[in-house]
């Protein structure tokens, strides 16, 4: 079953999805700069200095120094990431190397107006890489699913589920099959994988008994054990059990009753370890904070004039107060008043389970729209310049939640809670957030300005997606 027909497909999918990035960017290179020499020649004259700018051969010299630019930041690899953040991270990171290796390169050739046509090809070259990585990671999932190694996945339990998350990631060669799990009360249970714009599921389909006739069944190739504290002996009789069948098989290491979210695990020279993962966030805490003051100013200042009116169309609805103060838990369990513009009628509940669907009744007209353009979070920007919040961060919780919470979920009340996050940029974005930690767990063990950054942005494509 693992016959390198079948493994030399799965390399050969991971290379064409990395070609078609490469192909991508490349063509998005030069789209910017062809149109923003034509915007320019329409909108004011053409550049006396240096036409040939934005000829084929300098063109051509500006596209391998950003594509070579983007190898180096990490983009073309294939390390994966819990929703692909991290290659848009890398992307992220790789376009601001690019812009500052291209300006080095030029500078000796570079006037006013050529740095100026130089920006404007980048700004929109940017927004095409940067966009068009996440649209294509969707959109090209049929080349794993076509040629990555089918696997099946041994217990069904909260290792397994956030395993599975991971493997969701279009650049993993993996593709689960099925599940396998030794309490009958799981068998047809089904998993859904994280991602940003659709769900892949997959099934409990029954026992380690079964291994045999669910890996002929569904053609397997691996079998991985997603359960940490498994005994030895009984791991080595289904190590002894994969050798027969011919398959291969991998497992995650006993992790002690520690959470995977604190701990790091790495290879000194050919032995594995696995160590806590402090980070040191004293730099990067004070970059946020100044970050969050500047752009919540700078936001709430522009949009005032909307501000107004959104209250005002809310206020003339039912003459009642348009905004929504609710108490949530802050950093460290401190409570705070997290402040919205009201969607829901003044009768509703507002302990009750959030609105899965727009038609909800509790919804109001004004409400519905609201809610699908995110214009109602726009006063937790008053927040934000308070201290309570930050743009990027776990989503507040309310009181009575985390009152429950367990040792592991009080994890997510280290930072600050955020507007938008990494919860809020999945599939599962209309679901129970303490349904869904491992968002805010993966968040909290990689923070950093660069994936705050990268959050913003692709909350900015996801921006009308709700509900």
């Amino acid at each position: 079953m693992t016959d390198s027909p079948q493994r030399t497909s799965a390399y050969q999918g991971s290379h064409l999805f990395t070609g078609a990035l490469i192909v991508f960017d490349a063509l998005a290179v030069f789209f910017a700069i062809f149109v923003f020499r034509v915007l320019c020649t329409i909108i004011c004259e053409p550049f006396p200095a240096h036409p040939a700018f934005a000829e084929p051969v300098l063109a051509s010299l500006v596209t391998v120094l950003w594509i070579l630019s983007l190898a180096v930041a990490g983009v073309y690899n294939d390390e994966k990431s819990f929703l692909d953040i991290e290659h848009s991270k890398r992307t992220l990171k790789g376009l601001c190397f690019g812009f500052a290796t291209v300006l080095l390169v030029l500078y000796p050739f570079l006037t006013k107006a050529t740095l100026l046509f130089f920006a404007g090809a980048f700004v929109i070259s940017s927004v095409t890489i940067f966009y068009g990585h996440i649209a294509l990671h969707h959109r090209l999932l049929f080349l794993k699913i076509r040629s990555g190694k089918r696997i099946i996945m041994y217990g069904a339990g909260k290792l397994g589920k956030t395993l599975f998350s991971v493997i969701g990631s279009s650049r993993h060669s993996l593709v689960p099959v099925a599940f396998l799990d030794d309490d009958p009360k799981k068998l047809g249970d089904v998993f859904h994988s994280s991602g940003l714009m659709q769900k892949t599921s997959c099934a409990v389909l029954g026992t380690i008994q079964d291994l045999e006739e669910i890996a002929v069944q569904h053609r397997a190739e691996e079998l991985i054990v997603t359960i940490s504290d498994i005994r030895e002996d009984k791991l080595y009789r289904i190590a002894e059990q994969c050798k027969t069948l011919g398959l291969e098989m991998s497992f995650v290491p006993n992790l002690h009753g520690y959470s995977i979210y604190e701990i790091h695990a790495t290879v000194l020279g050919d032995i594995p370890i696995v160590r806590f993962h402090p980070k040191c966030l004293a730099l990067y805490t004070l970059t946020k904070r100044c970050f969050d003051v500047a752009c919540s100013a700078m936001i709430l200042l522009v949009l005032s004039p909307l501000l107004v009116l959104i209250a005002l169309a809310i206020y003339l609805q039912d003459r009642r107060n348009p905004f929504f103060a609710h108490e949530r838990t802050g950093l460290l369990g401190v409570p705070f008043r997290m402040f919205k513009f009201r969607t829901m009628h003044c009768g509703a509940d507002p302990y009750a389970c959030t609105p899965a669907c727009s038609s909800d009744a509790r919804i109001t007209r004004i409400g519905r729209l609201l809610r699908k353009s995110s214009l109602d979070e726009l006063p937790q920007l008053i927040n934000v310049l308070k201290g309570e919040m930050s743009l990027v961060g776990p989503r507040p919780e309310m009181p009575f939640i985390t009152a429950s919470y367990t040792n592991e979920q009080r994890l997510r009340l280290r930072v600050k809670p955020g507007i938008t996050g990494l919860w809020q940029i999945s599939v599962d974005r209309h679901q129970a957030i303490h349904d869904n930690l491992e968002y805010d767990f993966y968040y909290i063990r990689n923070c950093s300005f660069f994936l705050d950054l990268t959050i913003l942005l692709e909350t900015v494509a996801f921006l009308f997606r709700g509900v």
